[in-house]
């Protein structure tokens, strides 16, 4: 990418359903992208003219976004065909993202600034308000530096290696939930490092008495520095892992499964994650199944959302009462109870 120089706006972009100023996370978000791909081709990071590496994770904080905000942003660049995304060769390694038809962004040579000093994207330490007070898309964040010159870039081995030296002076990461998860040590025990990890690795110990046949909770060491790894990588959030491990042993607990169960180090694997496939609930006949795991395990969030369902569906909307919960939730019409999913996850 270019360091210095210009890159044009068109007028029209201010008032795109997509990237538009009323949007502003989105709108700074977008003009970084077409800052940081770059202008020539880069051979020794394979990158193409227009093209950049990132995860998830780092764009989403550049400005500040909430990654899953970041990743329905992404959906509507991909199929605006602003962007196009290729997934990356391993599950710790960055996309590479093409900005399309990036010619009209850019002029044929570079063009230097006069002043190079003022040239460069804001770096840290420069507040940039942006958007309303109070709305969901502003932010006094820094934006961040491009992403080639931050301390650790992904997947080099000096940031690899202090992953699994598990500094304790190192600030812990902090899941979707708030809560810690203490860098992994390079052998030993892993008790008491993230109460997130407490209550997933509940759930094997758990199924293992339910259905010692198939579920074994072994390598729990191991299994942690996975999700560790997951977790840091944006490959997923804490409560989806844990949805998706609760998911999986139903089948076998149930006895719906009886063969193949995974041991967790195999269920939480870099290369291809098998616990993806399982972060949707569903029903033995394959439908998607309401768990209140949509609404972050909140019944009052749960009858919050069926009000506005209601709502939208043009009903009244239910007067509940202060002891209702789940089960008059799960009382409600299917279409109000797929709709309450809907407003959940917006």
């Amino acid at each position: 990418m270019l360091r210095d120089g210009h890159f044009k706006i068109h007028r029209a972009t201010f008032s795109h359903p997509i990237v538009g100023i009323a949007r502003p996370l989105r709108f700074a978000l977008w003009q970084w992208m077409i800052g940081e791909a770059f202008f020539t081709e880069s051979g020794a990071k394979s990158l193409k003219r227009g093209q950049f590496a990132a995860t998830n994770r780092q764009l989403a904080d550049v400005v500040g976004m909430p990654l899953g905000t970041f990743k329905t942003f992404k959906a509507e660049l991909v199929e605006a065909g602003m962007v196009s995304v290729s997934r990356p060769t391993s599950a710790r390694a960055p996309s590479v993202w093409t900005v399309e038809n990036y010619d009209e962004y850019q002029s044929k040579t570079p063009n230097p600034s006069p002043n190079p000093s003022i040239a460069i994207n804001p770096t840290p330490g420069i507040q940039v308000a942006m958007g309303i007070p109070g709305d969901s898309e502003t932010t006094t964040q820094p934006i961040a530096q491009p992403i080639d010159s931050h301390l650790y870039k992904e997947n080099s081995r000096t940031k690899n290696s202090e992953l699994s030296a598990g500094s304790a002076n190192a600030a812990p990461l902090v899941d979707d939930r708030g809560r810690e998860w203490a860098k992994p040590p390079k052998s030993g025990r892993v008790d008491k490092l993230s109460v997130s990890f407490d209550h997933i690795w509940e759930l094997w110990t758990e199924g293992q008495k339910q259905a010692p046949k198939h579920i074994k909770a072994v390598e729990k060491a191991r299994a942690y520095r996975l999700i560790y790894t997951h977790l840091k990588n944006g490959t997923a959030e804490a409560s989806e892992i844990y949805v998706a491990t609760r998911n999986y042993h139903s089948g076998y607990i149930s006895g719906r499964e009886e063969v193949g169960c995974k041991r967790p180090p195999a269920f939480y694997r870099l290369q291809d994650p098998y616990f993806l496939e399982h972060i949707k609930s569903t029903t033995p006949d394959g439908k998607p199944l309401i768990t209140l795991s949509a609404f972050n395990d909140d019944p009052s969030h749960a009858l919050v959302c069926a009000r506005v369902a209601q709502m939208r569906l043009r009903q009244t909307p239910t007067d509940f009462g202060a002891d209702d919960g789940w089960a008059e939730f799960k009382a409600l019409p299917i279409d109000v109870q797929e709709m309450a999913v809907v407003v959940a996850n917006q």
